[in-house]
This record gives structure tokens, sequence and C-alpha cells, in this order.
């Protein structure tokens, strides 16, 4: 007997009472975003997440909450690049530019994503920090999953892909980032876990 839940305006039946043959997205709330935000940047994350897949027999379900090692991509969603855990927690931290909206690193196996509550955008001549919207941010958490699942390939490979590749992205969905994204999330990669 398996239960069903909806998922992205979509029916999907969980065999087994809760375990599913789809990929776990999972977003830790370390920037003390409102409930009410997390909820719509789930929403157009989702989105995105199901246009993807939309051919595969596969699918990917996104949440916010603890880190758990059942996490296909864990990416950690902090204040500004000055927050980063990426460079407090990895080993060999990278040095981030500022201005940067996410950031995905690689230490041997490790797999570490992070994105931006606060992003500095050039606005009159100034550097000036700004909240994006949910769609806006959505397509940026996207963006850093196509790193997260080839942790080798370069920005200016990822931008190939177009669309969502692109940097700052575009909400263009392209059949290169779907095939990029539906064949290489099945390989599992360990993913970087902030102690608290």
């Amino acid at each position: 007997m398996g239960q069903e839940a909806r998922v992205g305006g979509r029916e999907r039946a969980f065999e087994g009472g809760g375990a599913h043959d789809g990929y776990n997205l999972k977003m830790i709330n370390h920037a003390g975003v409102s409930s009410d935000k997390r909820g719509e940047i789930e929403v157009e994350l989702q989105a995105i997440l199901d246009e993807a897949f939309d051919a595969s027999s596969d699918s990917v379900f996104v949440g916010w909450g603890a880190q758990s090692e059942s996490d296909t991509i864990r990416l950690h969603h902090v204040r500004d690049v000055g927050a980063s855990v990426i460079v407090k927690y990895m080993e060999r931290p990278p040095t981030l530019r500022p201005g940067i909206a996410g950031h995905t690193s690689k230490r041997g196996k490790l797999v570490g994503s992070e994105f931006y509550k606060d992003v500095s955008v050039m606005s009159r001549g100034k550097l000036t920090a700004t909240t994006q919207s949910a769609k806006k941010t959505a397509g940026l958490v996207f963006h850093e999953c196509l790193h997260n699942v080839a942790p080798g390939f370069s920005e200016e490979q990822i931008a190939a892909l177009g669309g969502y590749g692109k940097s700052p992205p575009e909400a263009v969905m392209t059949d290169k980032l779907r095939e990029h994204m539906t064949t290489r999330i099945a390989t599992k990669r360990p993913q970087h876990l902030v102690k608290p």
C-alpha cells in the first residue's frame, strides 16, 4: 500500500509507506528566513525541477529542514558571502568574491553548496545589498544544483547549458539542462554537513 503526496501540483505515489524512487533536495535555513518566504522559494524551485524532470521517470522532492544523510543535494541558505558555511567549515576553504549569489565547492569527495539571502548588486554605480524574489532565488538554487551534480564543471561549462546555467541565471529550461540534471543526479555525492 502506498501513500500519495501533492508535489509541485502533481500527485506522486510513494511505495512502502513513504519510501520513493525520487531524489531529495534539502535546503537548510541558516539565514533566519521566514516560513512564508521559504515556502515561496520551495514552490518555485519545485516547479523548476518538475520541468527539468518532466520527461524522466525520476523526480526530485524539495524541502527545508534538518540535514540528513538521505539528502541527495543539500544547499545551505546563509545571510551573505561573509556568513559562508563553506568557508567556515570546509577543509581548504575557497576565497569567495563579494557580489556572488551562491557557491558550490568540492573538497575530496565532499560537495558543499550554498546560496545567499542578501546579494550585492550594482545600482547607480554603487554596490547595494538586496534580497531577491522567491522566483529568482529558486533559479539561483537550481543553478547551484547544476554545480552540485557536476562539481568538476567550470562556471563556463555550466553557462554553456543555457538558461538557468547562465550567471546570473535566466528563467529558461533547455534540453541541455534537463540532460545534465537528470543524468548526473544519479551519482550520489557526499554533501557538506554543518555541525551546529
